[in-house]
């Protein structure tokens, strides 16, 4: 009697299902990774314009017509942008300096409402 040496059509089929069903698995898995890593991304890039604003508040930076200080603002237009500027006292009355503006990613959504509350809104898929 031979012996084979061998595979079965049937097993070659199951183990063609099994890494079929293991790849679309850790295909959805790091699909979903890099979603939130890109969500976290944002957050982060909006916590550190913040931060440079109240470190520039703190460092009393000053633009080069401004006599003194009124404040460091972090703004959040309707258009899913934000952005930081120097608002100050300069010869010809209130100034406002802006320094960079920001556009949040589409698939992000951002909002500024009526009880003072910056709301960063991220879909959940």
């Amino acid at each position: 009697m031979k012996k084979n040496k061998g595979f079965t059509l049937i097993e070659i089929l199951v183990m063609l299902t099994i890494v079929s069903v293991l790849s679309v698995t850790s295909l959805v898995a790091y699909s979903k990774f890099t979603e939130e890593s890109s969500m976290k991304q944002e957050v982060l890039h909006i916590v550190d314009t913040i931060e440079l604003a109240k470190s520039n508040a703190r460092g009393k930076r000053l633009a080069s017509d401004c006599i003194t200080i009124l404040s460091y603002d972090f703004i959040v237009s309707s258009n899913n942008k934000y952005s930081t500027a120097l608002r100050c006292n300069s010869a010809s009355g209130i100034h406002e300096v802006p320094f960079e503006e920001i556009t949040i990613k589409p698939i992000y959504s951002l909002s500024y409402n009526s009880s003072n509350q910056l709301r960063v809104y991220f879909p959940i898929d």
